[in-house]
């Protein structure tokens, strides 16, 4: 089965899907049966024939369905090094800073490149120093409208999920 992709601000209208979406080589793997050299859109896969019948369910999944299985986790003792270690080794662009299950702040590569690099601060200062504490945070049942809504409101490029008050990690 070929999966099509559909991602957020591609397109002049964000809830219409293109009328001709298309693969952008259309070759399978041998092995998967999957798009190769296909970069895969953030989020919001639709088959081809939802495609077709013009069905748009990307807006209709809750937060809890798209959630990224990697996330990088540092304790407020960590220095800048070790966060930027482990945003490296999870593949990711931002590190939760938790305290137990509590969670204190964020720190994102752009905190990384604004606060350290730019101020010439020392990579073994605490992580603590150059966070975002009290992240906007969402919650894993709410709409991924809402969770774009609030993440254009806020400016932000990366929104920590809970459940139940407590962060929500697949």
């Amino acid at each position: 089965m070929r999966i099509y992709g559909l991602r957020i601000g591609k397109y002049p209208s964000l809830f219409d899907p293109p009328s001709s979406a298309q693969p952008p080589d259309g070759r399978e793997s041998r092995s998967t049966g999957s798009l190769c050299r296909q970069r895969r859109p953030a989020f919001g896969w639709h088959t081809k024939q939802e495609q077709e019948a013009g069905v748009n369910t990307l807006y209709l999944k809750s937060v809890a369905g798209v959630l990224h299985p990697n996330v990088a986790i540092v304790e407020p003792t960590a220095t800048i090094q070790q966060a930027a270690c482990e945003m490296v080794r999870q593949h990711r662009s931002n590190a939760l800073v938790m305290d137990g299950e509590e969670l204190l702040g964020i720190i994102t590569d752009r905190d990384m490149t604004k606060r350290v690099i730019a101020q010439g601060r020392d990579f073994t200062d605490p992580v603590t120093t150059v966070m975002t504490a009290a992240p906007c945070t969402i919650d894993a049942d709410a709409p991924l409208v809402r969770a774009v809504e609030v993440m254009m409101q806020q400016n932000v490029r990366s929104l920590p999920v809970v459940e139940g008050g407590k962060l929500k990690v697949c």
